[in-house]
């Protein structure tokens, strides 16, 4: 019999203890010892708030080109084929006779990638400056990453004039993809005001660490601002962009 008692006793005991346990813990919790951020609903506000965070907006741009169909059968493709500085024997030769039909997947991606990456890169011209007012970024990287934006930017719209004439110009964050076609001028009127303002806020290549090799400089901002005012017919401004190149590079050597 004592042992019953005994053992009725420590079960009552420990669903007393259970008890008060489940009580008191919420009543210990504090509002802070939750994670009660909203990751689905961030803001510019919220979230570009240090300097990775600005990096990271403008190494999405670059990710843009991290697609072997838009480097490959798109940019390359139509830059080379169609100008007959090569010729395709293979299964795309349809590009050697300016036959290329509309259903051909690259064509698709080239397009697609393109504005993402306009995209991307209008959101980070604006970002940027704000991330700027704020205190979140250096005005030395801030200056140095909106002027990559400019020349992605830039560099994108180059190679879609280039290739398809004039397109849509979209030069803000929010659209309503519902814009009417350019003229190809326009569009590399524009190439050319983005590339300015990438040579004004870009470095030369030596201003860059070798951890940062690849990224946008003045000197490749220089070549396509002087690139885009041949398509212009600007031959002496363009003339006077290539001459800041001098000295700058150099061809590879002969083996």
């Amino acid at each position: 019999m004592e042992q019953i008692k005994s053992t009725k006793m420590s079960k009552k005991i420990l669903i007393m203890l259970v008890v008060v346990s489940v009580i008191a813990i919420p009543l210990a919790c504090k509002k802070s010892f939750l994670q009660q951020d909203n990751y689905t609903q961030h803001t510019r506000e919220s979230y570009f708030t240090k300097a990775s965070d600005g990096i990271a907006l403008v190494n999405s741009i670059y990710d843009t080109y991290q697609n072997a169909d838009l480097l490959k059968k798109s940019i390359w493709y139509y830059a080379n084929f169609q100008t007959h500085d090569f010729f395709n024997w293979g299964n795309d030769r349809f590009y050697n006779y300016y036959d290329i039909q509309t259903n051909f997947g690259p064509i698709r991606v080239f397009w697609q990638r393109s504005y993402v990456g306009i995209a991307r890169a209008n959101t980070a011209i604006e970002v940027i400056p704000e991330m700027k007012t704020k205190g979140a970024i250096t005005a030395e990287l801030g200056d140095r990453l909106l002027g990559e934006a400019y020349f992605l930017r830039g560099l994108t719209y180059y190679y879609l004039a280039g290739s398809f004439g004039g397109v849509p110009l979209e030069l803000n964050s929010i659209t309503d993809g519902l814009k009417a076609r350019a003229s190809q001028d326009s569009v590399f009127r524009q190439v050319v005001s983005d590339m300015q303002q990438a040579v004004t806020l870009l470095p030369f290549k030596e201003a860059y660490p070798s951890s940062e090799i690849g990224r946008a400089t003045k000197g490749a901002a220089l070549a396509y601002l002087g690139a885009a005012k041949m398509w212009l017919k600007d031959y002496a401004g363009a003339l006077a962009d290539f001459n800041q190149l001098e000295g700058k590079y150099q061809l590879l050597p002969i083996l």
